[in-house]
């Protein structure tokens, strides 16, 4: 009865680090919005790296949704791709704000002072440069610092090169935010600070052409042979965009502008589709998509119900053949659900068991959310399983071919969350509980209280599915259990099966957590306790009337 709705498998992905409506997607190469990472936000667009930096909040008072640059060693980049080939012009678009101003002032580059760069795309020297935009305070040939500073736009366009300064740092107030927009055309180049423009001349213009280079840009820092200055900048920056043209000032004028964002589903192809939303949370649902006619998506239940009761042809009202077929049925009586019926839960049939007076499910838990509907972390990497203490849950060796025959393995921080994994009026099975099970197939007391493999005799060959099962393993399956090497995953991220299957029970008097162990091997029941940041199976037990 493993009726999962295939179609969901074809749900796209959404991407969080959207593009904003007021972002121009005319020439548009490259926008990365720096919340808390360098996700792209455009398709096919690599992301980032980022080292060091971390998500703070942005000037919208959004949490984590700016990068935070320490000033130190703090630096992000973004590899090369096509986007910055063959360039006749460039626009750079950057949300900073500096937490200090450059002052470890060294003798470098033919001049002294210090730099904070915040955006650069440089290849091995200081005269190839495609782009370099910093925080300055020293000029070529200069002999003291300039107290006020300014400014630093560098490119090499045409091969020839070209610095100029433009703007004090009063422009850029320490821990305030300021826009900052760049527009490097074919015969003039233009500085806007929010939003207004502060220059505008011949220097630095691309001349028909920007060098091209194949080395990452970097973000909070400049890489080059050359650049012996302190170059990390420290503060915030925030929504980097990219394009291969001149914007014009009403274009810049819009990027500073730009008004909080409204989060929601913004997919208008979902079931909540929010009109007024202009940046996506990840709160779509699509599972709506697949109801016919005549039915709703229940999003408490996520299923599909019938829109009207007595529409029993679904064809969207209650006429006579509605009737005709509800007379056509009258004195009819329907059971209601007893164990050894299917129990549908988040859209998918799982068979069920009666063993003595338990009622189980007779195959693995597979479940995405908790019983509430909220998701339940996945796709986490060794490290992130490794050092999570919130619930989390995967395929074995994140193979989703696994799940049809094993389901998914679950932390116990999964198991113990208050939200529940199994249906209403279900639970995951306490210690105690297996030990009754235990015994119902013959298990002594004693046997059941132990730990380790030898207890009993062949409850574990009861549990396991037969060789003629499918699937099948190595045991009778005498009990109907239909138990399966699924695995686990250890608590350093990698996975192990041996072949083994593990349940998570209850807890001990000291709060570790029990398990229950199958193996090829034994025909016996290991009795365990397992760490918490381990990833084991789940089989959900009926509560008692």
């Amino acid at each position: 009865m493993r009726n999962l709705l295939a179609l969901l498998l074809f749900v796209p992905s959404l991407c969080l680090a959207q593009v904003p409506d007021y972002v121009s997607p005319d020439g548009l190469i490259g926008w990365f919005p720096l919340n808390g990472s360098l996700e792209s936000g455009i398709i096919g667009i690599p992301d980032g790296q980022i080292s060091g930096p971390t998500g703070t909040t942005d000037r919208f008072g959004v949490s984590c949704g700016a990068l935070s640059f320490d000033g130190i060693n703090d630096e992000a980049t973004i590899d090369h791709y096509s986007g910055f080939e063959n360039l006749e012009e460039l626009t750079i678009s950057i949300w900073l704000n500096p937490s200090e101003y450059p002052s470890a002032y060294a003798t470098c580059g033919g001049g002294y002072g210090a730099v904070y760069a915040l955006v650069s795309k440089w290849a091995s020297t200081i005269a190839s440069r495609t782009f370099e935009i910093t925080l300055s305070d020293w000029g070529p040939g200069s002999t003291g610092i300039n107290p006020d500073g300014y400014l630093q736009v560098c490119n090499n366009s045409g091969g020839v090169t070209g610095c100029f300064q433009s703007s004090s740092y009063a422009t850029f107030p320490l821990n305030n935010w300021t826009h900052l927009a760049v527009t490097m055309g074919t015969d003039t180049t233009s500085i806007y600070v929010n939003g207004l423009s502060v220059y505008s001349g011949e220097s630095g213009s691309t001349n028909g052409s920007l060098l091209h280079t194949s080395n990452p840009i970097f973000i909070g820092n400049a890489e080059a042979a050359s650049a012996t200055c302190p170059r990390f900048y420290s503060g915030q920056l925030d929504d980097l965009g990219f394009w291969n043209r001149a914007l014009t000032q009403s274009e810049v004028e819009s990027l500073f502008l730009s008004t909080a964002p409204i989060m929601g589903c913004t997919d208008t192809t979902s079931c909540n589709f929010d009109d007024s939303a202009n940046s996506d949370d990840g709160s779509c649902e699509y599972g709506c998509l697949y109801c016919g006619e005549g039915t709703v998506w229940d999003p408490v239940n996520e299923e599909c119900i019938v829109a009207n009761p007595t529409d029993t042809d679904l064809d969207g009202c209650t006429g006579v053949g509605d009737v005709l077929e509800v007379l056509s049925t009258f004195g009819q009586c329907y059971t209601t659900w007893t164990c050894g019926d299917p129990m549908n839960y988040h859209s998918y049939d799982y068979e069920t068991v009666l063993i003595g007076d338990q009622c189980w499910f007779a195959e693995n838990l597979r479940t995405t959310v908790y019983a509430n509907g909220d998701l339940i972390p996945a796709g986490l990497t060794g490290e992130e399983w490794n050092s999570t203490t919130a619930g989390a849950t995967a395929f074995y060796a994140n193979n989703a071919s696994s799940l049809e025959d094993f389901g998914r393995l679950y932390n116990w921080y999964a198991v113990n969350d208050m939200r529940g994994l199994c249906p209403s009026d279900w639970h995951v099975p306490s210690d105690e509980e297996f030990m009754t099970l235990e015994m119902e197939l013959g298990m002594s007391e004693t046997d059941a209280n132990s730990i380790g493999w030898f207890r009993g005799t062949d409850e574990g060959a009861q549990l396991k599915a037969s060789a003629s099962d499918s699937p099948s393993w190595n045991g009778t399956n005498t009990s109907g259990f239909h138990g399966l090497s699924g695995g686990q995953r250890f608590g350093g991220g990698s996975f192990g099966d041996d072949p083994f299957c593990l349940w998570w029970s209850g807890t001990d008097s000291s709060g570790s957590a029990w398990s229950r162990i199958l193996s090829s091997t034994y025909l016996t029941v290991k009795r365990d306790v397992v760490p918490s940041n381990h990833g084991l199976s789940v089989r959900c037990l009926k509560d008692t009337e």
